[in-house]
């Protein structure tokens, strides 16, 4: 299954949301199995509705391999996690364990003041494909 194409769809249906928001997207083309697939747009869903919600700005979304592994980044200029000990809602961990699930992580990336950057990585099955990701606009 294509993850570019499950991706590419479901953002465009959440600009439709979006608040007058851009979602600016990156994605290298990755096939993945269906449950893969799956949890992927699960988790883009939770993290770009995230960012509509709380951040500020574009919203950049990239898809692409890295050390055997298929990345998702979400990426947003919103006012980011205070402290960096404050309480995280059930949103977050709903996407740590689906990525647990898969073998694989969540990392936030947030400054004190501005942006928060999430990513998302599983590893790819065996003989997996993806091209190198295009420069965002």
């Amino acid at each position: 299954m294509s993850a570019r194409a499950v991706l590419d769809k479901l953002l465009g249906l959440m600009e439709g949301t979006s608040q007058g928001r851009r979602i600016v997207s990156s994605l290298a083309e990755q096939e993945l199995p269906a449950k893969q697939s799956t949890s992927l747009a699960l988790i883009t869903n939770e993290l770009v509705s995230n960012a509509i919600k709380y951040g500020k700005g574009d919203i950049q979304v990239r898809l692409f391999r890295e050390n055997g592994h298929a990345v998702l980044e979400v990426c947003d200029d919103g006012p980011g996690f205070h402290p960096p000990g404050a309480r995280r809602g059930a949103g977050l961990q709903n996407m740590r364990d689906r990525l647990g699930a898969l073998d694989g992580q969540l990392a936030i990336a947030a400054g004190a003041q501005r942006g928060t950057t999430v990513t998302g990585s599983i590893p790819l099955p065996v003989g997996g494909s993806a091209s190198a990701a295009p420069d965002l606009a």
